[in-house]
């Protein structure tokens, strides 16, 4: 350990809660194209067959290339499962505990640079720079991701709002916003606007 960890007076008393949260929209396509990919099917076979036994619908089209579900199918899924099953999909909600904790900072993936210098600056540690973005233009070789992935987050998420709107039936959204992730939207100022037409 450096100096700075063997100095006590250096750490500061913990007064906060903090949450780095994703839109609910962007985090499902992000678990769908990571975790419905073929590459996967070891670990998520028993998903996959269920998911295309009870929730693929002709209306869906082909599959994308690579993947074993419809994003389509994957979404009726967790709708029918209210947003629980798996970490990668479960809602915040559920699996953060926000209302019992009760985080006094939030930090937003798509303003994530901003959000953590604010948050240095809480801290009195600003000199400490911006948080990288967690998006990797690379991420995407890897990914059944259709959206493809950028460093720019402000791009990616207002990409995968254009997939919404031109792939994905606006009452099926309405849907995910309606039932389990409800909470996740509300709670930290996410909405549909955009997403649908």
């Amino acid at each position: 350990m450096g100096n700075d960890c063997e100095n006590s007076e250096n750490f500061k008393d913990v007064d906060h809660y903090l949450i780095v949260v994703r839109h609910p929209l962007t985090r499902l396509h992000s678990a769908w194209g990571n975790k419905m990919h073929r590459d996967r099917l070891g670990h998520y076979k028993s998903y996959v067959e269920l998911i295309n036994k009870k929730f693929t619908d002709p209306s869906d089209g082909p599959l994308p290339k690579n993947m074993m579900v419809t994003f389509q199918a994957f979404l009726r899924f967790v709708i029918s499962t209210n947003g629980t099953g798996n970490l990668h999909w479960d809602n915040v909600n559920k699996e953060c505990n926000p209302c019992l904790y009760q985080p006094n900072i939030i930090i937003h993936t798509e303003t994530e640079q901003h959000d953590s210098f604010q948050y240095s600056k809480y801290l009195g540690y600003e000199h400490l720079g911006k948080m990288q973005t967690g998006y990797s233009e690379s991420f995407g070789e890897s990914s059944g991701s259709i959206v493809r992935p950028s460093s720019d987050a402000q791009k990616h998420f207002e990409d995968i709002q254009t997939y919404f709107r031109e792939n994905i039936d606006s009452n099926l959204v309405r849907k995910i916003y309606d039932s389990a992730y409800y909470w996740d939207f509300k709670l930290f100022g996410y909405s549909i606007d955009g997403f649908v037409n």
